[in-house]
């Protein structure tokens, strides 16, 4: 499974780039995107998904981005808050402003988390959805 192993490789990116290389705004993206392949790895076993860009219906007016997200909300609620909470913040270091009203965070990226955050953000919130997808450390 391509996603799976993907997801896998994303993650130890992650780990490394806090804990060897001190990037921790990039750690937060790659624990997002991480997070993103674990979900596709899970929706690929189901056989009304396979993926979420192949199953988004002719029309759908919104982004891939809003389905993945509905359709991680009807499948696996459970993780729908951490998942957006990834991205978000992944979102928030990439383009240093808030996603919700677009205000600039005023500070650099890697000061904005701290290590403990990156870590818990690896730690809890990723090994959570690996969990809640099927997917154990």
């Amino acid at each position: 499974m391509a996603h799976l192993w993907q997801a896998g490789r994303n993650e130890k990116l992650a780990r490394r780039l806090l804990s060897e290389l001190g990037y921790k705004e990039w750690a937060v993206t790659v624990t997002f995107y991480s997070a993103l392949h674990y979900v596709e790895a899970a929706f690929s076993q189901i056989a009304s998904i396979e993926h979420s860009e192949t199953s988004m219906p002719v029309g759908w007016p919104k982004s891939i981005h809003a389905w993945r997200e509905d359709l991680i909300f009807h499948n696996f609620a459970s993780i729908h808050n951490t998942y957006r909470k990834l991205g978000n913040s992944s979102m928030l270091v990439r383009y240093l402003s808030n996603t919700s009203g677009g205000m600039p965070i005023g500070q650099p990226a890697e000061d904005f988390f701290s290590d403990d955050d990156v870590g818990k953000f690896i730690d809890r919130d990723l090994d959570k959805i690996k969990r809640k997808v099927g997917f154990t450390s």
